[in-house]
């Protein structure tokens, strides 16, 4: 990975904009707020849904882009091989309405697949490893997916 290519797109988050990538800098996904809505004189807060795009190496141009609509917001994202998988409320303004965890092809960004959480899950509150992901939610419980199992 290029100096240039981490400075465009720099992993974690910042404001208005979460991103991921490969630690060998093949691809990063970058994740921009669809627009800020003023709460306060100094408070703005993101409005429900925004934009994935994928970038691979030096490329100027995302190699895939997709529009995400509101009420979903994406607040946590991790790449697990070739799958992309973001997670966030169902409902940016209703918590209480549980959480998304969607699947998407890192390759393409198609949805492959998804799950319904009975809890938001906590902003930045998704981890993978040894074929298991882990989710850290509202409600105060870690819950792990793997080997066809819940826990």
């Amino acid at each position: 990975m290029n100096r240039n290519y981490r400075h465009r797109y720099s992993v974690g988050q910042q404001f208005g904009q979460l991103a991921v990538g490969t630690t060998d800098g093949r691809l990063a996904v970058t994740y921009s707020f669809k627009d800020m809505k003023r709460i306060s004189r100094n408070v703005s807060v993101p409005e429900p849904g925004g934009t994935l795009a994928a970038w691979a190496g030096d490329a100027e141009e995302p190699v895939w882009k997709t529009d995400l609509p509101g009420p979903f917001q994406v607040e946590s994202m991790v790449l697990a091989g070739d799958v992309l998988l973001i997670a966030g409320p169902a409902d940016k303004f209703r918590r209480e309405s549980g959480g998304v965890i969607r699947m998407l092809s890192a390759k393409d960004g198609k949805a492959v697949g998804g799950l319904r959480l009975e809890a938001a899950p906590v902003a930045e509150g998704l981890a993978v490893a040894g074929g298991r992901l882990y989710v850290s939610t509202y409600g105060g419980k870690l819950v792990c997916f793997g080997d066809g199992s819940r826990e």
